[in-house]
């Protein structure tokens, strides 16, 4: 309807006699730039049957119209500024990959073999595979707030499943970080909307360690000690699942660590939580408590 071309000849038709419709198709066949749209214009200057005319209105129209509008309809289509520059990013990024390793995608896309489940927090400033210096199919990965697991989540429990009795990954990590805003928000009293219900669970690990926390005389001291409370809590969640119980039943390797990283610095620290059978699930606050 933008093409003032197509509006003269199709939405005009009804009310214009043949006098004006034969008129009008010997002005678009000298317009036409094709030589089969140039005659058909000629021929049927001389109809009257009017569905052949509906017909030959729009494809005369569309080939007057896409030579010169279509190029401008998809410039105005294009992606926002910002989001352009990611699919550059990734252009390049994909052309440096193909250039260091030509067969790293060919390789990629016909296996998965990654022997390390990392499960951490969303937050965007920790990404798994940067902050260690892993290669890309080196883990497998689950993240949400505040990197919680728990025993209604379907999402965390069929990732875990597939890690373990798919891919046979030998550890399974649990990350979670200093400054946490999800440890943060449950640590005090505001309100988080929906994600109230998610961070109960973080709740009760603050009032399972009350005494704890309680001692601590400054307020950083507490936050800090509730995000490493909620990263070991989480991996003793990890041990009780029951995808974890059947492989250490079978003998399988199986290792789950509990880490933080620090945003201020970069750094991870090995909280001492390594659990590997279930007669080590119970000793996974002693570390915190020493």
């Amino acid at each position: 309807r933008s093409c003032p071309i197509f509006n003269w000849m199709f939405f005009g038709r009804i009310e214009s006699g043949d006098i004006i419709w034969k008129k009008r198709m010997a002005y678009c066949a000298v317009r036409a730039r094709s030589t089969a749209a140039r005659a058909v214009c000629f021929a049927l200057r001389r109809t009257t049957d009017f569905k052949l005319k509906e017909f030959a209105s729009l494809y005369v129209a569309a080939r007057l119209m896409l030579p010169k509008r279509l190029p401008q309809f998809f410039a105005r289509q294009k992606p926002a500024s910002s989001l352009s520059q990611l699919l550059l990013a990734n252009q390049k990024w994909a052309s440096e990959m193909q250039r260091s390793d030509p067969q790293f995608f060919t390789r990629h896309a016909t296996q998965s073999t990654p022997k390390l489940m990392w499960i951490g927090c969303a937050d965007s400033r920790v990404s798994a595979n940067k902050v260690i210096g892993m290669p890309i199919g080196s883990l497998f990965v689950h993240r949400n707030v505040a990197n919680v697991v728990n025993h209604t989540d379907f999402n965390c429990l069929s990732t875990i499943e597939y890690a373990v009795d798919r891919h046979r990954v030998e550890h399974i990590i649990v990350c979670g970080h200093y400054g946490c805003g999800g440890v943060q928000a449950a640590l005090g009293q505001q309100r988080a909307g929906l994600a109230d219900n998610w961070l109960r669970h973080i709740r009760d690990v603050r009032v399972k360690h009350a005494g704890a926390l309680d001692k601590l005389e400054h307020a950083h001291e507490r936050f800090d000690a509730l995000c490493e409370l909620n990263v070991i809590e989480q991996v003793r969640n990890v041990c009780a699942t029951g995808t974890v119980q059947r492989a250490w039943e079978r003998k399988q390797a199986l290792a789950v660590h509990g880490w933080i990283y620090r945003l201020q610095d970069g750094l991870i620290r090995d909280l001492g939580v390594c659990v590997q059978s279930q007669s080590d699930v119970d000793k996974v606050y002693k570390t915190r408590e020493a």
